[in-house]
């Protein structure tokens, strides 16, 4: 397996788990509850359930780009049913690998726009929080600072369990951080 920068993952030197990772993915595919699939040759791979939320403007929502970036980089993300069996309550967007992700599209760099998705996303229970770059202004300087702030600001169920933040950038490029 080689490794490159942001968690890059690139399964296809291992015939065994690229084997192991196509079969789980078709597994998936075949129960006929996803909408959408893709299977990348790193063995990265997305699926969309079938009861995913719509992308209403795929313009400042850019899950699906982020989905297939973090697949192309050998990720495995599940986007799941959002249906809420409670009234009110806000799910998360699925998972990453096996941790619980919420996606969120930063279309401004205002002053607290970062930090207030940080605190959305763990508050709708998640481990993992993909930011997804829709605006130039959000450079990785600004995220470093939006990120500090939260972990300064955030408070009780504001932290939640969130582990991690991924940025995927306009550019393709992914970077991590461990919170």
């Amino acid at each position: 397996m080689s490794k490159a920068s942001g968690g890059t993952r690139n399964y296809s030197g291992n015939p065994k788990t690229m084997a192991k990772r196509e079969s789980e993915f078709q597994a998936i595919v075949s129960t006929g509850n996803y909408k959408d699939s893709y299977f990348d040759k790193s063995g990265g791979y997305y699926v969309v359930h079938k009861h995913h939320n719509e992308i209403a403007d795929p313009n400042t929502n850019k899950e699906m780009y982020a989905a297939e970036v973090l697949a192309k980089k050998g990720y495995r993300i599940y986007l799941m049913s959002e249906m809420s069996y409670i009234t009110g309550a806000k799910k998360s967007d699925g998972f990453k690998e096996h941790a619980v992700m919420d996606m969120k599209t930063i279309n401004s760099a205002s002053a607290y726009k970062v930090e207030n998705a940080l605190k959305s996303a763990a508050k709708q229970g998640a481990e993992v929080a993909i930011l997804i770059q829709n605006n130039k202004a959000m450079t990785k300087e600004y995220v470093k600072d939006q990120i500090s702030m939260y972990l300064t600001h955030a408070k009780g169920n504001e932290r939640g369990n969130l582990k991690e933040v991924i940025v995927v950038g306009l550019s393709g490029n992914v970077h991590r951080r461990k919170l």
